[in-house]
């Protein structure tokens, strides 16, 4: 993963505020860590992607948005102030409302 990948949200934390399930070009998914603006080392497994989405723990959501890996950390990082980052309620709030 470059710093130029494009990545969309399809799945935020509303506990975990800026914890990300995103997806780059490719279709592989990866967990983006709010707290420390980073991605997971690996790939997220299909079924356990699935299994999230299903959980009511995470909010899954429909964007078509993508976001360069700097622009995920300027929203959405802890590090931000919390007026200059979205959580998850925000996020589907912000993208009209398009939780799935």
């Amino acid at each position: 993963m470059t710093e130029r990948e494009l990545l969309r949200i399809i799945a935020a934390s509303p506990s975990k505020p800026g914890d990300l399930v995103v997806e780059d070009r490719r279709g592989e998914r990866r967990l983006f860590i709010g707290s420390t603006g980073t991605l997971s080392r690996g790939t997220l497994n299909p079924d356990f992607v699935a299994a999230l989405l299903r959980s009511d723990r995470w909010e899954p959501i429909d964007d078509d948005q993508w976001y360069s890996l700097e622009e995920l950390r300027q929203r959405f990082a802890s590090g931000q102030p919390e007026s200059e980052r979205t959580g998850a309620r925000r996020l589907v709030a912000a993208l009209g409302g398009r939780a799935r």
